[in-house]
């Protein structure tokens, strides 16, 4: 039940953003908001402007703003300019498991730091670790389940 509660505000900021058409303001602006983005998640990532709760995992102040500002980067991101055919592949490939990716991180999490040293809660290095290990058990997930539904579990 606290996991849950803690990822109430995002659904409230996701709502609030759409019903006040924040997405519509912002590309009109897209390269202002992009710049302006990336280098608030770089600041915010480099100093700690906002105080964390010890315990509280996704309802820190500091990581729901990084959150948003990260949402924007992507949203705003001109995927549509992308003309080199293997990044589109490799961009579609990353998409199709995300579903997989989003089931399997918390217990990946769990579970690998008990096996692998280097994974720390918080840390960049452990998060790109977490994501490969989880695209692997998604990706072998839907090759070994099939045609199946299962492999909707997955991908």
């Amino acid at each position: 039940m606290g996991r849950f509660a803690e990822v109430i505000p995002y659904t409230v900021t996701g709502f609030s953003f759409a019903s006040l058409k924040v997405f519509d303001i912002l590309n009109a602006h897209k390269i202002k908001t992009l710049i302006f983005s990336a280098i608030a998640l770089v600041f915010l990532e480099k100093y700690s402007v906002f105080s964390e709760i010890k315990g509280v995992r996704y309802f820190g102040f500091n990581i729901y703003v990084k959150t948003i500002f990260l949402i924007f980067i992507f949203l705003m991101f001109p995927s549509n300019k992308i003309t080199n055919s293997k990044t589109k592949i490799f961009l579609r490939q990353l998409t199709n498991y995300t579903p997989g990716i989003f089931y399997l991180h918390y217990t990946v999490f769990v579970y690998s730091k008990m096996f692998i040293e280097s994974i720390k809660s918080g840390t960049f290095f452990g998060c790109v670790n977490i994501y490969i290990i989880c695209y692997l058990f998604s990706f072998i997930g839907t090759k070994v389940s099939g045609k199946s539904k299962f492999k909707n579990l997955f991908a």
